[in-house]
């Protein structure tokens, strides 16, 4: 008889600084996320899921790395970045990194590491794209390749967006069936992801993406 699956949330950096207003000053603050979530729909399997990521209104996504335990895809973690001060002298608590592990232990000997990463402080995740393995039983399919796409910004009065054409790629052994892309609508970036996995193998499944508007403060 299997177990139910044990989620446990790990914070993997946590970081809080205290600036006084005089150091960093509001002309320093100039980007927000506008509180005007929305959701897409999940690039690979719907399923339970557990939401990674910050909910304040300053911080976008910018990296994805999980890994494997036995062939399974049970331990994923998001990487956020503020939009205005990249983690400098950063007057916000951090929640960078904050991963998800799915198993009976859970994940007791995660391997095989993989990450896509967009570089250069001006650039967010927009769009995701699931890859899997491609089983007769769909039940059984599991996470084995991530693509993102971003959106870059350019935070002058008026503010405007840019989306980038070309992705940035992982992929395990038997990534064998690409999902439809989810995406963000136009102005907005992701904030927060939506983990879906299987509850009884315990194994990811499939991946949405909370969507913000980038506006200036």
């Amino acid at each position: 008889m299997k177990s139910k699956v044990n989620i446990a949330v790990t914070v993997l950096a946590l970081g809080i600084f205290a600036a006084p207003s005089s150091l960093l000053g509001d002309a320093a603050i100039k980007l927000k996320l506008r509180d005007d979530a929305t959701w897409t729909s999940v690039s690979g399997y719907s399923a339970a899921y557990k939401t990674l990521g910050a909910s304040g209104g300053f911080r976008g996504t910018y990296k994805i790395r999980w890994w494997e335990d036995g062939d399974k895809p049970c331990k994923l973690e998001l990487s956020t970045r503020h939009l205005n001060t990249f983690d400098t002298n950063l007057p916000y608590m951090v929640l960078d990194g904050i991963g998800v592990q799915l198993g009976k232990k859970p994940c007791s000997s995660p391997g095989n590491v993989k990450s896509v990463q967009l570089t250069g402080n001006s650039n967010w995740i927009y769009k995701l794209q699931v890859c899997t393995t491609d089983k007769a039983s769909t039940s059984k399919n599991k996470l084995k390749g991530l693509r993102i796409w971003a959106r870059t910004v350019n935070d002058r009065d008026p503010l405007s967006l840019s989306t980038q054409g070309s992705t940035e790629e992982t992929v395990h052994t038997n990534c064998n069936k690409w999902h439809s892309a989810v995406a963000c609508p136009s102005g907005k970036v992701a904030s927060r992801l939506r983990v879906h996995y299987d509850a009884s193998e315990e194994f990811i499944r499939g991946i949405a993406l909370e969507c913000r508007t980038l506006e200036l403060k």
